[in-house]
């Protein structure tokens, strides 16, 4: 079995796809597909191509199988350096979550638990959304969700973080902001529900290097 006959097998053996249903997808039969898998045959550049469109690769992963993982060095210093600071914050939040209380127990001193609420912990869920995440796609090079689709997870994550920090202006420094979404955001969203942050993390990291994946695939 030659190396082109090796690759597609493995490619249609990803998808989770039979020989007969391969052929459906690039209108040919089951036999012809198995002719290329067992090499008796080879596809043409024009089926090539279209093999390479259908499974998401380069030309030249069919024909010399998939090339090393050049991010891969990258990637396991992002996740290192995200996970670490993840802890570290984590570390500092619990003990300014008890001080927060405290100031607001002992002294009446509510701006120290809104600062605690809607913005420190916040953010640790979000730092700790990205770390997990850096973890999953430690050991992939390619993200499963489509450009336009990170694309526009990417940006309702922004917006949601634009949206927030705008929140938080208004309380501290009392930059107008609609009522509507002022009660919103504070009620039903961040007050006491920093999960959402961390949900929001996890969309911020996987979107935005879903995006750059593509980009690198593009350039």
């Amino acid at each position: 079995m030659n190396g082109i006959a090796k690759n597609i097998k493995k490619l249609r053996q990803r998808k989770g796809l039979t020989q007969e249903e391969l052929g459906e997808k690039l209108h040919v039969t089951w036999q012809a597909v198995s002719n290329w898998e067992t090499g008796k045959n080879q596809p043409d550049i024009k089926t090539l191509t279209s093999l390479a469109a259908f499974f998401e690769v380069d030309i030249k992963e069919l024909l010399y199988g998939p090339t090393p993982d050049e991010g891969r060095p990258k990637r396991k210093w992002m996740a290192v350096i995200l996970c670490s600071l993840a802890v570290i914050s984590w570390a500092i939040c619990l003990p300014l979550g008890r001080y927060a209380e405290y100031m607001v127990r002992e002294h009446s001193v509510a701006q120290w638990r809104f600062l605690y609420r809607l913005v420190i912990n916040p953010a640790v869920f979000f730092l700790l959304g990205t770390a997990i995440s850096s973890l999953f796609f430690l050991g992939r090079s390619r993200f499963p969700i489509q450009p336009a689709i990170c694309r526009g997870i990417l940006a309702a994550a922004i917006l949601f973080c634009f949206l927030h920090g705008w929140m938080v202006l208004h309380l501290f420094w009392a930059v107008p902001i609609p009522r509507g979404l002022f009660f919103f955001f504070l009620t039903d969203v961040c007050w006491d529900n920093s999960w959402i942050f961390l949900l929001v993390g996890i969309l911020f990291f996987v979107s935005e290097n879903g995006v750059k994946a593509q980009e690198r695939k593009s350039g």
